[in-house]
């Protein structure tokens, strides 16, 4: 059954601070990921530092946060270590690093955490070793096979890794829901009596400008405001979207995980079913599109 999360305003959304930088992306491969994955991404790792505090200890966030990071770590320094072996092997053969590509991507990428700048530096490293391996090819040091393998390899390397931290981000989510329920429906079972004022006895006048202010503001009696906050959930049985009765207003524009230009970063992104299956088919296809039935294990230069 697939389950739809988002995040409902109350009032006015957050400002969430965040910072652009531009990027330029060479290889087709590179600007196929970051268009599926980079809102998804970024919008997970923001969640799962907001919401896991909200929803378990401190230490079991940062359990959590050292995985996510030792995951992003690992592929760095994976990737570092192929860069250098591969440019090792262009200097070897004589060759100029003077690659061309026709139609480069110039992106202004929002960065709303340090997890999210630590991703786009893995695209932008990847990128970089994309182009070695294409001077490689264009060159005849390795063949197109070659190249298709350490193509893929990389990119299901990547792709596990977003999908493994968007998967915390959505059990994150799906918990703090859980809590939401738990408390609105044990307020609704034991509803706490409305508090009367006090009557001040030596000036009844503030008595009257008090209750004013109190009707005035929408704030009810009990201290609790009438809007309604928190993470809403919806069910969707039937494969069409249904709509979830919150008191505040709901934003129902429909989010596209393959977006490569995004004005801002949207924190509140709700990462569906969909999302997930798109990048796990994104995991398993070669350039062509089509799905690999089995995984190669050979990179480009190695056997």
């Amino acid at each position: 059954m697939p389950i739809r999360l988002t995040v409902e305003p109350v009032r006015n959304k957050s400002s969430v601070p965040y910072m652009v930088r531009k990027v330029r992306f060479f290889s087709t491969p590179v600007q196929r990921v970051y268009a599926r994955t980079y809102a998804i991404h970024t919008a997970a790792l923001y969640q799962v530092g907001v919401l896991l505090r909200a929803v378990g200890t401190e230490k079991q966030a940062a359990h959590v946060e050292e995985a996510i990071d030792k995951r992003l770590e690992t592929i760095t320094a994976d990737m570092q270590a192929e860069l250098k072996r591969l440019e090792q092997v262009r200097d070897d053969n004589g060759i100029a690093d003077d690659v061309h590509y026709s139609a480069p991507l110039d992106l202004e990428a929002p960065i709303s955490t340090r997890r999210a700048a630590v991703y786009l530096g893995i695209l932008e490293l990847w990128d970089r070793m994309l182009r070695v391996m294409d001077t490689l090819r264009l060159t005849a040091v390795i063949s197109d096979a070659q190249f298709r393998d350490g193509v893929f390899v990389w990119r299901r390397q990547i792709t596990q890794a977003v999908l493994a931290n968007v998967g915390v981000a959505r059990r994150a989510m799906i918990a703090r829901h859980k809590e939401l329920q738990e408390t609105q429906e044990e307020r609704r079972k034991n509803p706490r009596p409305p508090r009367r004022a006090r009557p001040a006895a030596s000036n009844p006048e503030a008595e009257t400008e008090a209750t004013g202010v109190i009707s005035g503001a929408g704030i009810d009696p009990s201290g609790e405001t009438t809007a309604s906050e928190g993470v809403t959930a919806e069910a969707d049985t039937s494969g069409a979207d249904t709509d979830t009765e919150t008191a505040g207003d709901r934003d129902d524009t429909a989010h596209d995980a393959s977006t490569a230009d995004l004005e801002h970063p949207d924190m509140a992104l709700e990462i569906t079913d969909e999302h997930v299956a798109d990048i796990a088919n994104l995991a398993n296809e070669d350039e062509d599109g089509t799905r690999r039935k089995t995984r190669r294990r050979s990179a480009a230069g190695s056997e």
